[in-house]
């Protein structure tokens, strides 16, 4: 699949051609996976071009009909200016700025340039994030990756590497390169193929999606325990084996706990029919009560100790 993204020259906007290809033998192409990769590269492109340049003009994307039988789709991308600036609208500098843009962020490459675009560093950083970022100068940046290489890139580049809009909406430009059937994306501009071509393959979304989705830093598991008296009633229905959980309610509240018995000499006298729980009925026990707290939070309770049963009918079941 072809992606042309260009812009005629004309009174009201500036030329620009870049090819978007998807390489292999793709059998047929989802309308959403398509629609995503349109909504994102246009989003990102925009945006990417709002933030270097700041100024009135922006970036206007427009699909064309698709070719007849085929998955070729012609983007026209027009540089649109402000009223008030209507002077600049045959500039050719806001060809240049555009141009700039696709370069920053590795749409096409830069010959001359000696740093990273933004594609690069996150084809060298392949975790999505670096170790630590030092600044060398007012427009360079040095990123560490997890290998000990350092990586210089501009002051653009750190822009937009930390823009969230260029962040969450990236790895969809590049998500069809995904799929078993794909070689990779190759976008270039049009007419300077060779020197420009920019070539995106499954190993490099994994790192592309690595910066768009990082994994969640998730905190060690954090235990509290605590030890108290209650009482505790037992609930309705709450008889049979001594292994498990048992279910009580806190006497005078209808707080209902779920509690293991670890005490070894009130199960014996329970297992041995000594003791029979009856509607009524109160323990006072030693209650442990254990929060953790991690990627799920949960409370766990265990009587480590009955200090005293007290039957409904004294004539039954006295310990």
């Amino acid at each position: 699949m072809e992606t042309s993204a260009e812009s005629g020259s004309s009174t009201e906007s500036e030329a620009l051609d870049l090819i978007y290809k998807i390489e292999g033998e793709p059998n047929d192409v989802d309308m959403f996976e398509l629609a995503r990769v349109l909504d994102s590269f246009g989003t990102v492109v925009r945006e990417a071009y709002r933030v270097i340049n700041q100024d009135d003009s922006q970036l206007v994307l427009k699909v064309k009909p698709f070719e007849h039988g085929s998955f070729i789709m012609d983007v026209a991308l027009y540089v649109h200016n402000n009223p008030g600036v209507l002077f600049l609208m045959a500039h050719p500098d806001l060809v240049k700025h555009a141009k700039n843009t696709l370069e920053a962020l590795g749409f096409v490459k830069d010959v001359k340039e000696k740093t990273a675009s933004l594609i690069g560093l996150l084809r060298r950083l392949k975790n999505g994030k670096p170790e630590k970022v030092e600044k060398r100068g007012p427009d360079q940046y040095e990123y560490h990756a997890g290998d000990n290489s350092v990586i210089p890139v501009n002051s653009t580049v750190h822009t937009l590497y930390n823009n969230p809009v260029i962040k969450n909406m990236t790895v969809n430009i590049y998500a069809p390169a995904e799929r078993k059937s794909v070689d990779g994306i190759t976008t270039y501009l049009k007419g300077a193929g060779i020197e420009t071509s920019v070539k995106v393959q499954s190993e490099d979304v994994k790192a592309i999606r690595a910066y768009s989705s990082p994994e969640l830093q998730l905190r060690p598991p954090e235990v509290l325990e605590d030890t108290t008296v209650k009482f505790l009633s037992p609930k309705s229905g709450s008889y049979g084996q001594t292994t498990g959980t048992w279910s009580f309610t806190i006497t005078g509240t209808k707080r209902l706990v779920k509690a293991k018995i670890t005490d070894e000499g009130f199960l014996r006298q329970y297992s041995n029919g000594i003791i029979r729980f009856y509607l009524g009925d109160r323990l006072k026990v030693r209650l442990r009560e254990r929060q953790t707290i991690g990627e799920k939070a949960k409370v766990e309770y265990e009587i480590v100790e009955v200090l005293e049963y007290i039957p409904a009918n004294p004539a039954v079941g006295r310990q």
